[in-house]
This record gives structure tokens, C-alpha cells and sequence, in this order.
């Protein structure tokens, strides 16, 4: 059973709308005793339009959403007497012709009350929750021209709220039960495309039922799933032991690749052999022998002890290590710079890894931070 709706209320919602609607030639602005009468959507188009109406209209033609219709509504309202009544006080409108229900879906039910004396529709929509027009009850969705009900193209009205629902729901019933030879445009549509949809599925499904070898055979093996005939832990066991001859992406090594041509670099590890009169690697490996090798602790010291020579012999030993002293730090000059620019690019290379990795620079600040640390505590031992 449909529950109760009562009707529009005469002395609640007819009355203080009739007795606002002259105000629209006195002021641009709608009286604020309309705004809580008018159904939330029509409420916001009337505080938002009414502030753009030119000096010469009104704000009534705001309360039809047909622009057609809402020209009209000024001059029907404006050859109306909307005054109250001497002695009642209410305003006059003489009988309501009737009035009818439709429900839209299952949560919007509208009526119409047709005034024939004043020549006005009011449509109004039933509202629940709306605390800007205070209860649950009718708010006005619309004021139009009176037309002639059987000219009404739009969805029939009907006496009653019950019997309003009943058919809502008898259509409803109706449409899900359709045949499928009478359906309409729109559900053709949508049935062809339901159908599509399940060709789909069908194509896609037909993967599962395909051969799991690739009938061509790859440079990098790929990975295949466990097959049958065999133990489930000897299966698993081939599966997983099949990642072992997988090459990894970031390796640039690729030993299925063709070695036989080296192809260009855009690293430029050429760049610094080319820039310095000595290789970096002979460099370090000269510094680290130069290092580790002893060295006698009395003979240079007789080289510098003579400040000046006696003879002629010793003058020729004294520039001769003073010619060695010099190519020796010039050698280290050069060393400690190619090391500088070794360790410069191992920096960046590490910070391009970690990158491409997704690792962030925080985390790899840490890291490197971290084994500064280590090499420090290595010093101090």
C-alpha cells in the first residue's frame, strides 16, 4: 500500500503564494516569505538569477522553466487582482478546478493545482528533509500558464496519490517484462550491446584453452608454468629454477647478444684517458705501488743534508732528485685528480642506478652516509 500523501495545503502554500506574486512589480527582488514555499532547485534558480533581471522585468518569469511560458507570466499576473478580501483577508483566486498526482520514479511524486478564474498552474513536488522550507511537505516546483490538460503531451496526471503509484508501478512491471519483439530502440541497444560484451568474454576465453609453449623459440628463455606428469615439488622446483637463466632488464650484459661489433656508448669513458697525459688506472695503480713500496729512510736524507754541493758529482746528484722530487708531484698532482674525477663519476652513476631503481635521495643519502661512516671507524682502527 502506497503511503499518505495529503494534498496541497490552501491556507499553507496557494494563499502565501498568490499574495507574493504582486510584489514583483514593486521590487527586483523576490519577497523572503516566497523563497521557503519554492522547491530547493527552483529556490536556488531564484537567488541566483534574480540579482540579473534588467530594471525593466521582473523576477517572474524565473518561476517557469519554459522560457516560452514564462514571458507570459507577467502579463497574466499583472491583469489579476491578487488583494485580500475586507473581511477574510485572504486573496481571492474564486475555485480550484482539481487536483492531480503523477510519480515520476520511486522517489518523486509531483501535483498540479489548475486555477481556471486566474488562468495559473501551480506544480508543486513532494519534499523531504528540506530545512531551508522547514517539514516534510508540497513545495512549489513551478508556476505556468493554464493550458488544456488534453494537450498535455507529457506524462498523464491522475485523481489520486494511490492511483498514481499503482500505475507507476504497473509500467514499471511492464517495461522489465517487455518481449523482446516489441522492445524499443533504446533497449535494442543496449541488448546488442550486452551481446557484445559476451563475445568478448568468449574471445578472451579462448586464451585458457591455448597451448602454454610458444611455438617460437626466444634468445632470453622465458618462464613457463608448472606442467603435469610430474611430482608437484619436482614441478615447482623446474618453475622456479627457470628464473636463474632469465635476464634481468636493468643488466646491460646480455650474453645472447651479438658481441662481434661494439656499438656506440654515451657514457664518453674516454672522456677523461683523452683529457689527462696519463690513464686514470695507471695513475692509481702507480700511486698504490708508490705507496706500498719501502722506501730507505737514510738516502734521501743524504740528498738533502748538503745544502751545497762540494763537487761537481754532488751538484748533478742534487738535481737529479730535485728533477725526481718534481715529476713525483706532478705525477701525484695528476693522480689525486683523475681519483677525484673517479670518484666524482662512480657518485653519479650510483645516484643514476638508484634512480632508475626508485630508490629517493633521502634514502640514498643515508646509504652513502652510512658508509662514510664504516670507512671512518676503518681509519680509526
Amino acid at each position: 500500500m502506497a503511503p499518505y500523501f495529503p494534498p496541497p495545503s490552501k491556507d499553507t502554500l496557494l494563499l502565501p503564494l498568490l499574495a507574493c506574486l504582486p510584489f514583483a512589480f514593486v521590487s527586483r527582488r523576490p519577497p523572503p516569505a516566497l523563497l521557503p514555499m519554492l522547491s530547493p532547485i527552483l529556490r536556488q534558480r531564484v537567488k541566483l538569477l534574480s540579482d540579473t533581471v534588467s530594471s525593466d522585468s521582473t523576477w517572474l518569469p524565473l518561476l517557469c522553466w519554459e522560457s516560452d511560458e514564462a514571458l507570459e507570466l507577467p502579463n497574466i499576473i499583472e491583469t489579476v487582482s491578487f488583494e485580500p478580501h475586507p473581511v477574510s483577508g485572504e486573496v481571492e483566486f474564486g475555485e480550484i478546478d482539481r487536483i492531480q498526482y503523477r510519480k515520476l520514479d520511486e522517489e518523486t511524486l509531483q501535483s498540479v493545482l489548475r486555477l481556471s478564474d486566474v488562468g495559473l498552474e501551480v506544480h508543486s513536488i513532494w519534499c523531504e528533509g528540506d530545512q531551508e522550507g522547514g517539514e516534510d511537505g508540497w513545495r512549489v516546483s513551478e508556476l505556468k500558464p493554464l493550458r488544456d490538460p488534453s494537450n498535455d503531451t507529457s506524462r498523464p496526471w491522475y485523481n489520486t496519490v494511490s492511483e498514481a503509484d499503482e500505475k507507476f508501478r504497473a509500467d514499471t512491471q511492464q517495461n522489465r517484462l517487455r518481449p523482446e519483439a516489441g522492445e524499443s530502440h533504446e533497449h535494442s541497444v543496449a541488448r546488442a550491446t550486452e551481446n557484445t560484451a559476451n563475445n568478448d568474454d568468449d574471445y578472451w576465453a579462448q586464451y585458457d584453452q591455448a597451448q602454454s609453449q610458444t611455438p617460437a623459440q626466444r634468445l632470453t628463455p622465458g618462464l613457463q608454468p608448472p606442467y603435469s606428469g610430474k611430482s608437484n615439488a619436482q614441478a615447482e622446483d623446474e618453475y622456479y629454477a627457470r628464473y636463474d637463466g632469465v635476464q634481468p632488464e636493468m643488466d646491460n650484459d646480455d650474453p645472447s647478444a651479438n658481441r662481434q661489433t661494439i656499438g656506440y656508448s654515451s657514457l664518453n669513458g674516454n672522456s677523461l684517458p683523452n683529457a689527462l697525459p696519463v690513464s686514470v688506472n695507471q695513475l692509481v695503480q702507480r700511486t698504490l705501488a708508490e705507496v706500498q713500496q719501502p722506501k730507505p729512510a737514510e738516502k734521501p736524507l743524504e740528498d738533502l743534508i748538503h745544502t751545497r754541493p762540494s763537487s761537481s758529482s754532488s751538484a748533478s746528484s742534487s738535481a737529479s732528485s730535485v728533477a725526481k722530487l718534481e715529476r713525483s708531484a706532478h705525477s701525484q698532482s695528476q693522480a689525486e685528480v683523475a681519483i677525484q674525477q673517479h670518484i666524482s663519476t662512480t657518485m653519479k652513476s650510483l645516484y643514476r642506478l638508484t634512480r632508475g631503481a626508485g630508490i629517493e635521495m633521502s634514502e640514498f643519502r643515508r646509504l652513502v652516509q652510512n658508509e662514510l661512516d664504516t670507512v671512518t671507524m676503518m681509519d680509526e682502527e
